[in-house]
């Protein structure tokens, strides 16, 4: 899993610093710095969120993000609804695949990553998730992905 440097200054928990730093360490992270091309391929979606009207407006380390996915076919994880509407709002955009939290939880639960094979330890997967970072779902969304998983499972 590739982290671009310009992410890493978003991070203000030192937990989650201490976290990343020893990921880097241990090498099951990597830390990216991007060239000048993709670095102003970044700063022309910058520009281009903030002239969207129906678009969120992004930073360039969800820019940087989003090209790498492009362009290398990487999974973007995001919380950022931003990145979310630009990639639906920009054909350029529509390969890449975005994730947010709620996806990757469901693809580890769904491949066995992350064990629960009922519904309440399926839930139990999402609400450790909430309580630990105080991300809250969307409800009606984790519903869903709660009656996806249950069907899997059964």
């Amino acid at each position: 899993m590739i982290v671009p440097e310009h992410v890493l200054e978003e991070i203000l928990s030192e937990d989650t610093l201490t976290w990343v730093s020893r990921q880097l360490g241990e090498e099951r992270l990597q830390l990216y710095t991007p060239t000048p091309e993709i670095l102003s391929e970044a700063e022309s979606l910058v520009r281009v969120s903030y002239a969207t009207p129906s678009v969120r407006k992004i930073e360039l380390p969800e820019a940087l993000c989003l090209v790498l996915g492009k362009r290398y076919g990487y999974t973007v994880l995001t919380e950022n609804i931003g990145a979310l509407m630009l990639k639906s709002a920009l054909e350029e955009l529509s390969q890449v695949k975005v994730w947010r939290a709620l996806e990757l939880l469901e693809y580890m639960v769904k491949t066995g990553v992350l064990a629960a094979s009922s519904q309440q330890e399926i839930m139990e997967v999402f609400q450790r998730y909430e309580k630990e970072t105080k991300h809250i779902f969307p409800r009606r969304e984790l519903r869903e992905v709660v009656a996806r998983l249950c069907r899997c499972v059964e």
